[in-house]
């Protein structure tokens, strides 16, 4: 550290008040995660397609403004954790099949098409030797003991089987769809593996159901259709579109109320 690294002396605030560091600190993160492609997309994505949720969907695909602060602290460590994995399945070290590379990670893939809308997202990992279409899920311990039981997210299982379908689109070879639990709180010896073959039917079937929304959307208001598309439970405190108090279902939702 060297005397001309410091600052001059009119820009300085030294024996201020030191919440303003915090609130400056915090304020760089919050802003970098909305400024982030995740938080400010609007089309639907393979994320989105498996929710059970009619009025999840519908809130996506006729694009009401999202009621929640885009972006949050959570997903942004699933996307730093996703970086890592990227990085380090492009490593040539664990890359390399006989001269060109096994792994092909973080690709864009074209899943299908809603009301003739392309469809797209980015596999997170495709394994060229077994065929094999993995999703990175960086998850907390209660979607980790769910998924060791056997309950795996409807939603996780979709966009497994709708980026297997990217994949076969690409004219790749495609055998298996498979999740990567990686615990967010925890130790790599904890971490779970689900997998199944690919079934090119879930993919369809759930481009169908989202399909048949965004066609109901083009005959039918929005502000007839979103009260009436039934709701389901699919981690309503974490959907954009949730708000506890909301009575306007134009706008926004309460919540799943079975």
């Amino acid at each position: 550290m060297t005397a001309d690294l410091a600052l001059p002396e009119r820009m300085l605030m030294l024996g201020g008040d030191p919440s303003l560091v915090r609130y400056e600190y915090l304020h760089v993160i919050r802003a970098t995660i909305a400024a982030h492609p995740r938080s400010a997309q609007k089309a639907i994505g393979p994320s989105e397609i498996g929710t059970p949720c009619q009025r999840r969907l519908g809130y996506r695909l006729a694009g009401v403004p999202q009621v929640q602060a885009g972006g949050s602290w959570r997903p942004t460590v699933g996307t730093a954790v996703h970086s890592w994995l990227d990085m380090a399945f492009a490593d040539p070290r664990w890359n390399d099949a006989e001269g060109t590379a096994r792994w092909l990670t973080e690709t864009k893939v074209d899943v299908g098409e809603i009301a003739g809308i392309p469809i797209t997202g980015r596999a997170d990992l495709y394994d060229r030797i077994t065929g094999t279409s993995i999703d990175h899920k960086c998850v907390g311990i209660t979607t980790l003991r769910a998924a060791r039981a056997g309950r795996v997210d409807p939603k996780y299982r979709v966009q497994g089987h709708l980026y297997g379908r990217g994949w076969a689109r690409a004219g790749l070879p495609i055998e298996t769809v498979a999740i990567s639990y990686l615990p967010n709180n925890g130790e790599l010896n904890e971490a779970h593996w689900w997998s199944e073959p690919y079934d090119e039917a879930i993919a369809v079937g759930a481009l169908e159901a989202a399909n048949t929304v965004a066609v109901l959307l083009k005959v039918v208001p929005a502000a007839m259709l979103l009260p009436v598309l039934a709701t389901a439970n699919d981690h309503c405190n974490w959907c954009p579109w949730f708000m506890p108090a909301a009575t306007d279902l134009t706008e926004a939702c309460p919540g799943h109320r079975p």
